[in-house]
């Protein structure tokens, strides 16, 4: 049933009236809050050769804030070291954005973790698994909405080459997440503040595995950090476009 819901949800959305926000339908209109995960206190997971994650999402996040200007978006809400996690969602109601995208790196769960000795430090990896992840709340008010936007998020990092992680989905304790489309990396996850208490579409992007050795090292790259954040925001773009396209067609129901 989920992967037939991600299959027309293209459709979909060319079709269903919308009372959306008023700035869907011009890029230097368009409100976007790019959401740097985690904080410089509590930096999230920590990779394999003992870089905090926070590191790696304020870097690729401030190259998305880039390439969404470089695209023609003039208006970008960066959301870094919050109070807490509703705070986030919060921030960029404030600002009216009209779609929020979070970014994160990934890891595993601990009885996947090896340990190994990096410059003195004892780290845990684990080499098994690697590639991006989407994930969208069901619970979000917009989820049509969201799981376009993760598609088209999906298909443009896979045209720059990359892959997406098949992990959250196994039969293991901790995962066992339903996937919308297993070739994209599209999951349900229902229960994140950040999705389910967005009034605006809203995506999770796990950029990469950061525990995987190898990939780590990929994902530190600066060629590999601008490929993620031209794939980033040439989705949005392309998102935006099919909004403002449908909101020609079908224009927005009005209030009584």
């Amino acid at each position: 049933m989920i992967a037939y819901i991600g299959k027309l949800v293209l459709w979909i959305l060319l079709f269903w009236p919308h009372q959306g926000h008023s700035g869907e339908t011009n890029l230097k209109d368009t409100i976007i809050a790019v959401d740097i995960g985690h904080t410089s206190q509590h930096v999230g997971a920590m990779s394999a050769h003992g870089r905090g994650e926070f590191q790696f999402n304020l870097e690729v996040g401030q190259l998305v804030n880039k390439e969404l200007v470089r695209h023609g978006f003039t208006h970008t809400v960066p959301i870094i070291n919050p109070k807490n996690l509703y705070s986030r969602t919060q921030i960029a109601q404030k600002n009216k954005a009209d779609l929020f995208l979070s970014i994160h790196h990934d890891s595993v769960q601990s009885y996947y973790l090896n340990e190994w000795t990096y410059h003195g430090q004892k780290l845990h990896y684990c080499d098994l698994f690697q590639g991006f992840s989407l994930l969208v709340s069901t619970r979000n008010t917009e989820f049509h909405k969201s799981l376009l936007l993760a598609t088209l998020l999906g298909q443009k990092l896979k045209q720059q080459g990359f892959v997406p992680t098949q992990h959250h989905a196994l039969d293991v304790p901790g995962e066992r997440h339903a996937m919308f489309h297993a070739n994209l990396g599209i999951y349900r996850y229902d229960n994140l503040v950040v999705l389910r208490t967005a009034d605006m579409p809203a995506v999770l992007v796990e950029v990469g595995v950061i525990v995987n050795r190898r990939e780590e090292i990929r994902l530190r790259q600066e060629e590999t950090q601008n490929k993620v954040a031209r794939s980033l925001a040439d989705a949005i773009q392309e998102y935006t476009g099919i909004i403002a396209s449908r909101n020609h067609f079908q224009p927005a129901r009005r209030s009584p």
